[in-house]
This record gives C-alpha cells, sequence and structure tokens, in this order.
C-alpha cells in the first residue's frame, strides 16, 4: 500500500489514514495531528516552508515526547487499576511500586514499540514529501523509526482526545495483539 494516495474526499482523509484510524481504534477529530506524526519532509521541501521553527522533523519530534509520555502514564493507569483487582496480590505476592518502573521499561522498550508499529503496517502510512524513492523506502521500513512514529501517533490521539483513556486502550489492545507480558514476577534477589 502506499501511502497517503487514495483519496476518500467525503471523510477529508486520505483512504489509508481512515485504515489507519481503524487499526488505532481511535477516529480523530483533528487529522492534522494525525498528519502531522506521519510526515517527514526532506530539509529541500522544508525550505519552502518559511517557518523554520515549525518544521515536520521538529513537530514529528516534539510530539515523540508528548508520546511517551502518554504511553508512560496509560500504562501506570492500566498497571495501577490491575493491582486493585482482587486475586492481584495472590497472583503477584511480590509486585510493588518498585516493579512499576522496571515494566514501563520492558513494556514499552524501542523492541516492542518497533513490533507494535510491524504488526500495524505503520511504515505503509508515513507521509514522505521530497526524498529521492530509495531514501524514502529507508525512512518507510527504518525499525526505530517506527517505534518513534508510534510515539508520534500516541500524542496525536491524546492531543486530539485530550484525554489518556483512548491511549490507554489502543495501549492494552497492543499489549494483547502482541502478547508483551505486562506483568512478570520480580527475579529472586533482585528486590
Amino acid at each position: 500500500m502506499s501511502s497517503a494516495v487514495l483519496d476518500c474526499p467525503e471523510a477529508g482523509l486520505p483512504r489509508s489514514l481512515e485504515e489507519l484510524q481503524e487499526k488505532l481504534g481511535y477516529r480523530f477529530a483533528d487529522s492534522s495531528l494525525l498528519r502531522d506524526a506521519l510526515t517527514f519532509r526532506s530539509a529541500k521541501a522544508e525550505s519552502g516552508n518559511g517557518d523554520r521553527g515549525h518544521t515536520a522533523s521538529h513537530i514529528r519530534g516534539r510530539m515523540e515526547l508528548v508520546g511517551d509520555c502518554a504511553l508512560g502514564l496509560a500504562l501506570y493507569t492500566q498497571m495501577w487499576e490491575a493491582t486493585e483487582k482482587p486475586g492481584f496480590k495472590e497472583a503477584f505476592p511480590d509486585f510493588s511500586g518498585k516493579h512499576i518502573d522496571a515494566a514501563r521499561q520492558r513494556v514499552l522498550s524501542n523492541r516492542n514499540l518497533m513490533a507494535i508499529a510491524a504488526r500495524l503496517n505503520l511504515g505503509d502510512y508515513f507521509i514522505i514529501e521530497g526524498y529521492p524513492p530509495v531514501h524514502a523506502e529507508n525512512i518507510r521500513r527504518g525499525c526505530k523509526t517506527g517505534a518513534d512514529v508510534l510515539e508520534a501517533v500516541c500524542a496525536a490521539i491524546y492531543l486530539d482526545a485530550k484525554d489518556i483513556a483512548p491511549v490507554k486502550a489502543f495501549l492494552e489492545r497492543s499489549v494483547e495483539d502482541n502478547k508483551i507480558a505486562l506483568y512478570q514476577p520480580p527475579a529472586r534477589g533482585r528486590e
């Protein structure tokens, strides 16, 4: 699938972005946020922008930071709720607050984010402007790029919804779909 080429004028978004919203389980009110999260522009394409402080890479970079925080908050919220459920303490008797950061590092590792991005075929939705085809394909298939853009997409969801709940719902589905263990018993002697 080529990114952003099949017009869907009645919805105002390219069909591929409509499909991505379905995969994400979230419908954007402000589609420009999703576009910003997915856009790559070459320096040459940016030079005609006129506003050097708001280049596509600058905006996406800021979104990656917000997305990382949103994913962390979503995970912490999910873990808090799970620890309050009956039976959790019996299943994980040694689990305490000191294990939460380790769980965050494991669940939200670049490796897991790359796996989630690959499962979504996220690279197929990148909007790449001003790059030669070979460079565009390298961007589209770059493993770490997928993890970074996934964070930006999560920021777009959070900023659009003005609520962490849709990011949390996306994370819960992604963790389950990718069979990422949310909880692991702490290793003995490393507490």
